[in-house]
């Protein structure tokens, strides 16, 4: 292997997307020989300390993020990964604080944060060293700006997520899930977006009329019963923050991930749950948009769609087809097993932080 290398981890905090889905690469870089030094927010991001008030916070949150600064200074980091940004605002004078200090500066972007803040982000790509972007999309609108770019899309741990179809579990259950009692639809994301799942309510309601239906709702207890359902027993609310998501996701038969078509952020999206779902097994419902057409092939590991009416029949034939899900449950985890696990992304990801390629010894 090459030599261990000291990286630091400038990232939005604990329990952000972009942060949890990078840790798994971050922590087979440390597999791999290398030191990796995590320099989070405190509170993340998009957070603050209620007793304390926004302003308070954000006072103290700019210090605690300057003195950090002080630490990879001191720090003699090889590399230092900038995740989005250092505070959720349009002002960018911790990033230059933290170019001064960095020996080499990567800004790792998974998200549209260029929608909110274009002049910022135009400003962090053009002053770091390289750039990684999640998707295609991200790396198109960050290109002008920085050429030394490299992809590499959300991916999961594949120790962590197995195929349902592959499981002792279901071994142990029978061949095909669903084939007794109710077909599991499920979704797993952030509080904040729970309300994405309103649009689509209506039909999987008018389904469970039909036939025995359970709606799986994986999300923050803070979003718990944010929605009302017209059938009482419809819908299993589980607390992400409780629970082990990649065994909830095997119970359930069928993912969805439903997005605003009209909306250019979902455009940008890197849709991490989808390739949770496919890691698991699931095929995975998604409205017709963005890198979910990247993702799924319709018709082989899920469908998409684009109104009420279609999100209902694709759903509607899942539910009624346990071989079918099987297939496509089948075809979507060899999908993600190719391109979105950690192993076969870590060498691309270390290529990029530290601008060299792993050696094998021989």
């Amino acid at each position: 292997m090459s030599e261990p290398a000291r990286i630091a981890y400038f990232n939005g905090g604990s329990g952000v997307p972009s942060v949890i889905f990078r840790t798994p690469l971050l922590s087979r870089l440390e597999e791999l020989g290398h030191h990796v030094r995590f320099y989070p927010c405190i509170p993340n991001r998009y957070e603050h300390w209620p007793l304390l008030g926004w302003r308070v916070s954000q006072t103290l949150k700019v210090a605690i993020r300057r003195w950090q600064i002080r630490s990879i200074a001191n720090g003699s980091f090889d590399s230092v990964i900038l995740e989005t940004g250092a505070l959720h605002s349009d002002d960018d004078v911790l990033e230059h604080e933290l170019r001064r200090v960095a020996r080499r500066l990567v800004y790792d972007i998974d998200d549209a944060v260029f929608l909110l803040f274009p002049e910022k982000i135009k400003r962090i790509a053009a002053m770091c060293d390289h750039v990684i972007a999640g998707n295609q999309a991200i790396a198109d609108w960050i290109r002008p700006y920085n050429p030394s770019l490299s992809i590499i899309p959300t991916c999961v741990d594949e120790r962590v997520y197995a195929s349902k179809w592959e499981s002792e579990q279901h071994a142990s259950a029978g061949s095909l899930a669903g084939e007794t009692g109710a077909v599991k639809i499920g979704w797993v994301g952030s509080a904040g977006n729970v309300a994405l799942l309103k649009a689509i309510l209506p039909a999987i309601e008018k389904l469970a009329e039909q036939k025995p239906l359970r709606f799986h709702i994986i999300t923050a207890r803070a979003a718990h019963e944010s929605m009302d359902a017209g059938t009482k027993d419809l819908l299993r609310w589980i607390d992400i923050d409780r629970c082990d998501i990649a065994a909830e996701l095997r119970q359930l038969d069928v993912g969805i991930m439903p997005l605003p078509e009209d909306h250019e952020w979902s455009t940008y999206k890197c849709n991490a749950k989808m390739i949770q779902y496919m890691a698991s097994g699931l095929p995975t419902v998604a409205s017709d948009v963005g890198f979910n057409r990247t993702l799924i092939e319709d018709g082989r590991e899920g469908f998409l769609v684009r109104d009420l009416s279609q999100w209902q029949a694709a759903i509607d034939r899942l539910a009624g087809d346990a071989a079918l899900r099987e297939t496509m449950g089948r075809a979507a985890h060899v999908r993600v097993r190719a391109e979105f696990t950690v192993a076969n992304r870590v060498d691309d990801y270390e290529r990029a932080v530290l601008l060299r390629s792993r050696q094998v010894a021989e």
